[in-house]
């Protein structure tokens, strides 16, 4: 951990093994991360995975992303690049601790392309909900997961895509904007 000090003016260790730096100022975060890792490989000889990404959640996201396709992301993923899926997992619990009727249904809502459109991944996820939901339970939990995830620049485009790609962007850079500006969930 004394290795990261020197990269970082705040190092916040999570356990003996993983760690989240601020690295907020920094102008070029892929180059910037590499050095750190190959540091770390020099004086340690420990390979490690680094992710880029606004939260602490995220970052544990892109990381393991990383671990999975370390030939791909050479052990590096900047989620503010951008991922698109091309599937969501939908998921409903009822409470295992309680005397009632138990259902615990997930689906799995394959996308006809990778998208990055938060519209289509929720018309997905109230899709896949449709499905498996049923009356007369009390869930306790319910869970929407992204799957396949793919760098943004990477993903195999359709011509079938009725979207206007540019202006779908720019929506959602916008949502993203005022998300950030006043907090998240705002829109």
């Amino acid at each position: 951990m004394s290795v990261l000090k020197q990269f970082a003016s705040r190092v916040d260790v999570y356990c003996c093994d993983e760690a989240f730096l601020d690295l907020a100022g920094i102008e070029n975060l892929d180059a910037y991360t590499r050095m750190i890792r190959e540091t770390i490989l020099q004086y340690c000889g420990i390979p490690v995975s680094i992710s880029i990404a606004r939260t602490k959640t995220l970052a544990k996201l892109a990381n393991r992303i990383a671990k999975k396709f370390p030939k791909v992301m050479t052990g590096v993923l900047n989620l503010r690049e951008g991922l698109a899926c091309s599937s969501v997992v939908v998921s409903l619990e009822t409470n295992r601790f309680i005397e009632e009727p138990r259902y615990n249904p997930s689906v799995k809502i394959q996308l006809p392309y990778a998208t990055d459109y938060t519209t289509k991944i929720m018309q997905a996820a109230i899709a896949g909900l449709d499905q498996m939901f049923e009356e007369g339970y009390r869930y306790n939990k319910g869970g929407v997961m992204v799957d396949n995830l793919v760098p943004l620049a990477e993903r195999q485009v359709s011509l079938l895509d009725p979207y206007d790609r540019e202006k779908v962007a720019s929506l959602m850079q916008a949502f993203d904007s005022v998300n950030t500006t006043f907090s998240p969930g705002t829109l």
